[in-house]
């Protein structure tokens, strides 16, 4: 009996060995991965500065305005890309709690909205925004932009793409806020009429580091965006059907709870 019990213990024993080492196995194959994806995308980023820097210094060296400014303008938008970089990766790698404001879901979307026209305007594709009026709502201001964003500037690249695949028709993106008084839930609603998500990957596109785009994105702005409307305790959903002709394109959903005035206060306090 005691050497039976000994044998059980020893394999006991070996099991746990075994499975901390697997997990261990995991966490530096997981580790290496990331490492693997920033350092490519800050190489491209690097590469783009690179190539600013390169044609400032020759405008200067010709005396060539026009070419300093290309280069400069260059310069610029790998400066935003590695800003956006960062600060998806401070986002998604902190776990935190929502500071809830009682606050205009409407504004928030205009004001993310202006600033995914900028690159809409360097790529040809129009956005069409849809304010409409909602409820006051209880959700962290900062966080629900930088979600709102991140899915305009995918939609954006989504409905260049579309258009160039399509010989250069096309290229719109549609948002417009929403409440569904049912289930009292605010959100927005972001439809493109780019090449759309196929079914089997309808989960796969929330992944960290999973990008369409190849060397334009980074793969973790969706997955942000995911996060932080978890962190409000609701989510992002897409489907197969756009704004394009016969339905072609994607359109996410960003739905969070309102929260009425009474519940979100005991909820800040308590936080």
């Amino acid at each position: 009996m005691l050497l039976a019990v000994g044998r059980q213990a020893a394999l006991a024993v070996e099991a746990v060995r075994y499975q901390s080492a697997l997990v261990r196995a995991e966490r530096l194959a997981a580790v290496g991965q990331t490492i693997s994806a920033l350092s490519h995308h800050i190489k491209n980023i690097l590469q783009g500065l690179g190539g600013g820097g390169h044609l400032v210094k020759t405008g200067l060296d010709r005396h060539d305005e026009d070419l300093a400014r290309q280069g400069w303008e260059i310069v610029e938008r790998n400066q935003q890309r590695i800003l956006h970089l960062v600060t998806d990766m401070l986002t998604f790698g902190k776990d935190r709690r929502p500071e809830l404001e009682r606050g205009d879901v409407a504004a928030t979307v205009a004001d993310a909205v202006g600033l995914a026209r900028a690159r809409a305007a360097e790529v040809g594709v129009s956005v069409e925004l849809d304010a409409a009026a909602v409820p006051p709502a209880w959700f962290d201001a900062d966080a629900m932009h930088r979600a709102v964003l991140n899915v305009a500037l995918n939609a954006v690249d989504a409905a260049a793409e579309g258009r160039d695949a399509r010989g250069g028709t096309g290229g719109l993106v549609r948002i417009a806020t929403a409440h569904w008084p049912e289930s009292d839930f605010v959100g927005v609603n972001v439809a493109d009429d780019g090449p759309g998500v196929p079914p089997h990957r309808a989960e796969a596109i929330f992944e960290p580091f999973e990008s369409g785009k190849g060397s334009k994105g980074t793969g973790l702005g969706l997955a942000v965006s995911r996060k932080i409307l978890r962190e409000h305790g609701g989510d992002i959903t897409v489907e197969s059907r756009g704004v394009g002709e016969d339905g072609h394109g994607a359109t996410f959903h960003l739905a969070w709870p309102r929260h009425d005035d009474d519940r979100a206060v005991g909820e800040t306090r308590a936080d």
